[in-house]
């Protein structure tokens, strides 16, 4: 699974579907903060975990499901010992879900449905990598109706400005490195600096320093992986960074990660 926060291009490529789990003998992820034109979801095998879903954040256990839809930001904070399952969908698995329909958020464990879907997840993913279109298709349909069946489908509409909201968080996932804020960002897009904030703020459950913040740290952690001969702060300067003393607040605020050293 990935780490920190931004655009997941991937996920919206055509015919995009991801089923794995993390825990147990998989990988346990850091905390990111992500978004894609697709929906997700995460059902809790066992242990705890903490799903944040736009600006809200709430503790799963076994048997709960957390749902993000579309563009929705959101992110997963697990405990070493819990296994969850992630399921990202595409919209060309879609057809049967209209664009405006959508779970509840958060969902709490229903017995009967959590052993039904549970079973579905692990035997498709144990012939994962060999299914064709149609399998996935079949896939998608039956852990839907699924989840139809157990627990409310509602209709929702999706906030004033989430339209622009994506396209500022996907200019900053490509300019982070940029010398980039409120102001130049809203000259940018033609808004003002209280109506972008504004729509920012509720659309991503944070506001646009942390944000940016957040994506310049995914990113040093990122080289820091890759280019251990570069000093830390040099790679804080390329990833945008302009003081040593500003990387350090954002790091220790943001990283999951030990604090880093030259």
């Amino acid at each position: 699974m990935k780490s920190t926060s931004d655009y997941e291009k991937e996920a919206d490529y055509q015919g995009h579907l991801l089923l794995g789990h993390f825990g147990g003998t998989a990988a346990t992820p850091t905390q990111r903060l992500h978004f894609h034109d697709s929906i997700e979801l995460a059902v809790i095998e066992s242990g705890v975990c903490a799903m944040r879903v736009g600006a809200e954040e709430r503790v799963l256990h076994r048997g709960e499901i957390g749902f993000a839809n579309r563009f929705c930001p959101h992110s997963y904070r697990a405990e070493p010992d819990a296994v969850v399952y992630i399921t990202v969908i595409s919209a060309c698995y879609l057809s049967l879900w209209a664009s405006n329909k959508a779970f509840p958020t958060y969902m709490e464990c229903v017995p009967d449905a959590f052993e039904r879907i549970l079973a579905l997840l692990r035997q498709t993913e144990r012939d994962f990598n060999q299914a064709n279109r149609w399998t996935k298709q079949g896939f998608v349909d039956l852990f839907i109706g699924l989840l139809a069946r157990y627990y409310p489908v509602t209709q929702y509409e999706r906030e004033k400005g989430a339209a622009a909201a994506i396209k500022v968080m996907e200019y900053i996932d490509t300019h982070f490195a940029d010398p980039i804020g409120l102001q130049t960002l809203s000259e940018r897009f033609g808004y003002t600096p209280s109506y972008l904030s504004s729509m920012f703020n509720t659309f991503a459950g944070m506001n646009l320093r942390e944000y940016v913040n957040r994506r310049r740290i995914a990113e040093v952690v990122n080289m820091k992986q890759s280019a251990e001969r570069l000093p830390i702060c040099k790679i804080a300067a390329l990833c945008g960074f302009e003081s040593p003393n500003t990387f350090y607040r954002a790091y220790a605020r943001y990283a999951d990660d030990e604090q880093p050293s030259e």
